[in-house]
């Protein structure tokens, strides 16, 4: 029991950072996504692209 317990955990700790590493992955695509539309897309066009920001 206590063996399938840490082979549990240890599955889990891959997992998780396995999910951690395509979040990052992802957090950097928005950033990048989001700085582009800025620069392409007029301001008041922005909330079409979820973009709530005022600059």
């Amino acid at each position: 029991l206590n063996s399938e317990q840490e082979k549990l955990k240890a599955d889990l700790k891959t997992k998780t950072q396995a999910l951690d590493a395509k979040l990052n992955e992802l957090q950097k695509l928005y950033a990048q996504l989001k700085k582009r539309i800025k620069i392409d897309i007029e301001q008041s066009q922005w909330k079409e692209f979820g973009i709530e920001d005022k600059k």
